[in-house]
């Protein structure tokens, strides 16, 4: 059974403030945490990639909530005006 993206998002944010903010994982600020949401399990990397390929290593079908630790969003698009 699949997780609806609102789902996911919900218990990939969960799992995000309950498990990692509150494990030695949070003083690895600026590394990725991907989350498999229905084990609750994670994986850190440097990169995006890094933290996916290992999650996809031990899920190789499932579907990953991605995180930044110590950020709001795991990237930010900028905006450049050009005067």
């Amino acid at each position: 059974m699949s997780l609806r993206m609102e789902e996911m998002v919900s218990k990939g944010e969960r799992i995000y403030h309950q498990k990692i903010l509150k494990s030695p994982s949070a003083k690895k600020k600026g590394y990725f945490a991907a989350i498999e949401v229905k084990s609750g399990r994670y994986f850190l990397g440097k990169n995006p990639l890094q933290a996916i390929e290992k999650a996809e290593s031990q899920f190789p079908k499932a579907k990953f909530h991605l995180v930044r630790i110590g950020y709001r969003a795991a990237s930010s698009l900028k905006k450049r005006l050009s005067l």
